[in-house]
């Protein structure tokens, strides 16, 4: 049996809203009727054909904690890894390194 471990605080979910929205961000907090996140980026159409992030509050502050609304959430859940990978590149202010290559 596989079992599922609950959301935490810190962990990077994706959020499908009512409006159709889906937005990925870090989970701060589980409340009654918020579900408090921090930096929320959206899901969009990219001009190449495939998906994009960018801000999903686009003049709101993204290092303030964002509350949703619980009512206009349809669900939500951790995030898979290369969304996961996608998201911490694109927020983070450190640059990772990338893998060495060999040169010859």
């Amino acid at each position: 049996m596989l079992i599922d471990t609950p959301l935490k605080k810190d962990d990077v979910i994706t959020i499908r809203l009512i409006a159709g929205e889906e937005v990925i961000a870090k989970l701060v907090e589980i409340a009654d009727q918020f579900l408090h996140v921090s930096k929320p980026l959206a899901l969009v159409p990219s001009p190449q054909g495939g998906l994009a992030m960018q801000n999903y509050l686009m003049l709101g502050d993204m290092n303030h904690i964002i509350k949703i609304n619980r009512d206009t959430i349809v669900c939500y859940s951790k995030a898979n890894k290369h969304a996961t990978d996608q998201y911490t590149k694109g927020t983070s202010s450190i640059a990772t390194p990338t893998k060495p290559k060999l040169v010859v």
